[in-house]
C-alpha cells in the first residue's frame, strides 16, 4: 500500500472535494491522508457556503504530513485564493512533492459554482501549472486559463497545447460538460491522445474529484502519466454507470 495526499476543500455532502478524494483513494488501495483547504456547506444542488482556512493552517497540515509519510504522489483540488495557492507552492517544493502532481485547477463547477478568486488565476498560471506532472481542466476552467472561449474539439486541442507550454506535462481536458452526444476527452503531452464514451444526460457530482484522485493513485502505482489518466477515465466511466441519486440534485458516482 502506497500513501497519497490530496489537498483540497470538504464537501458536507460527501461526494466530491475531500470525501470523493479518500473514497477513491481506497478503492486503488491506496493510504490516503489529507490536507483541507476549505469546509463548505452544500448538498447536491449547489454550494451554499464556504469558510476557507487560513493558508498559515493549511501549509501545518501539509508539513505534518509530508515530515513524517512518504508520499507517492499529490492531488490538488479546490484552493480557493490566491495566498492558499502561495503557500501550496511553497510546500509542494519545501518538501519535494511534485514529482507525481496532479492538479485539478477547481475554478467553476459543472454546476455553475464559482470555487477560486479571480486574483488566483494569474497565480496558478506561473506557480502552479508548471508543477504539475498532470493537469486536468474542465471546459469552463480551460476557458479561464486561456483566455479564450473552449468548446468545440479544435479549441481543445488549441488549449491543451497552450497548458501544455505553460509548463503542464500532460494535459488532461475534459469534454464531459459539453453538448455532444459523445464525450471527447483530449490529452496532450507533445502528442494527442483521445478517449471517448456515450454521454449520459445528467451532471454528476464529483466526477471531476473522482478522476483527479484516480489519477494520483495511479501514478502513485507506477503508470505513466498517458496511462493514468486512461485508467481513471475508465474508471469514471464505471462509477457513473453505478451512480446513485441521494438528494434532490445531482446524482453522485457510485
Amino acid at each position: 500500500m502506497k500513501a497519497v495526499l490530496t489537498i483540497a476543500g470538504s464537501d458536507s455532502c460527501g461526494g466530491a472535494g475531500i470525501q470523493a478524494d479518500l473514497k477513491t483513494f481506497i478503492e486503488f488501495n491506496m493510504y490516503g491522508t489529507s490536507a483541507v483547504t476549505a469546509v463548505t456547506a452544500q448538498n447536491t444542488c449547489g454550494v451554499q457556503n464556504v469558510h476557507f482556512l487560513t493558508p498559515a493552517f493549511v501549509g501545518e497540515q501539509i508539513k505534518s504530513i509530508a515530515s513524517d509519510i512518504n508520499i507517492k504522489s499529490v492531488k490538488l483540488g479546490m484552493l480557493g485564493g490566491e495566498q492558499i495557492v502561495h503557500e501550496v507552492v511553497k510546500k509542494l517544493n519545501q518538501y519535494h512533492l511534485y514529482k507525481n502532481l496532479v492538479v485539478d485547477p477547481v475554478m467553476v463547477s459543472a454546476r455553475g459554482d464559482i470555487l477560486l478568486e479571480s486574483g488566483a488565476i494569474d497565480t496558478y498560471k506561473k506557480q502552479l501549472i508548471p508543477l504539475a506532472s498532470i493537469l486536468t481542466p474542465n471546459l469552463k476552467e480551460a476557458s479561464l486559463l486561456v483566455e479564450r472561449e473552449v468548446k468545440t474539439i479544435d479549441q481543445m486541442e488549441d488549449a491543451a497545447r497552450m497548458l501544455h507550454e505553460m509548463g503542464a506535462g500532460l494535459v488532461l481536458l475534459k469534454g464531459g460538460d459539453g453538448n455532444d452526444k459523445e464525450i471527447i476527452d483530449v490529452l496532450y503531452d507533445g502528442e494527442f491522445y483521445y478517449c471517448k464514451s456515450k454521454r449520459i444526460d445528467s451532471n454528476f457530482h464529483g466526477a471531476g474529484c473522482t478522476l483527479s484522485s484516480a489519477v494520483a493513485a495511479c501514478l502513485a502505482c507506477g503508470k505513466t502519466p498517458v496511462e493514468a489518466s486512461q485508467a481513471a477515465i475508465k474508471h469514471v466511466q464505471n462509477k457513473i454507470k453505478n451512480s446513485y441519486s441521494p438528494g434532490k440534485g445531482c446524482p453522485v458516482l457510485g
